[in-house]
């Protein structure tokens, strides 16, 4: 029992999201670990220029109209918040089909070319 999740909602909640970007992995064929690191990089490469297009997004328009300076600010931080969160949450997901299903496929694969 973890004491910032006592009962295991977070656990479960994050293993139902796993299991959703699973499937779609699979579908969309996913099926190399260098696949999987192309998908990282491209993940990596998207929440990057999310962000960095949020900024002058959010300081433009708060530059014109100062008197809505603080809710494009305050807009723009939530938004930039939303996608580090959510592109790091990715990053884990993928990283762990990787570990899990690529990797782990690999390792079954040369233990049964090696066994006599």
């Amino acid at each position: 029992m973890q004491l910032n999740d006592p009962f295991g909602r977070m656990a479960t909640k994050r293993q139902r999201e796993y299991e959703v970007v699973r499937q779609s992995l699979q579908g969309s064929d996913v099926t190399t670990v260098e696949a999987g690191q192309a998908l990282l990089n491209n993940i990596r490469q998207r929440g990057k220029w999310m962000i960095l297009g949020a900024i002058p997004c959010a300081l433009i328009p708060a530059l014109l109209l100062p008197q809505f300076a603080l809710a494009f600010i305050v807009t723009g931080v939530l938004f930039i918040a939303w996608t580090f969160s959510t592109t790091r949450n990715g990053l884990g997901y993928v990283q762990r089909y990787i570990n899990e299903e690529l990797q782990g496929a690999t390792d079954d694969a040369d233990r049964s070319d090696t066994t006599p």
